[in-house]
């Protein structure tokens, strides 16, 4: 789901900056802007749940991953994971 949020976001924003071009702005950019927060808040939040749950001792993590492994992700797990899809959601 959003993947296909994103690609909807880039779309308007593809027909926001045709517009701007033609001299004729509408309020695709200004809607855009906060689109595109909201839609990064999610991400950042994803990114985290899953690191969260590739730790065996929070009750978020699946019982077959428990005995799989010791630790799970780290913190910079979730930067790694947010910068990795900035090429694919942006």
């Amino acid at each position: 789901a959003l993947w296909i949020e994103a690609e909807a976001l880039r779309l308007t924003n593809v027909r926001a900056s045709q517009m701007r071009r033609l001299g004729t702005p509408g309020p695709e950019g200004s809607t855009g802007k906060l689109h595109w927060a909201d839609l990064n808040q999610r991400v950042y939040e994803f990114a985290v749940d899953l690191v969260r749950r590739t730790r065996p001792k929070t009750s978020d993590s699946p019982d077959w991953l428990k005995p799989l492994v010791a630790w799970g992700a780290g913190p910079r797990a979730v930067q790694y994971l947010v910068l990795g899809a900035s090429g694919t959601y942006r």
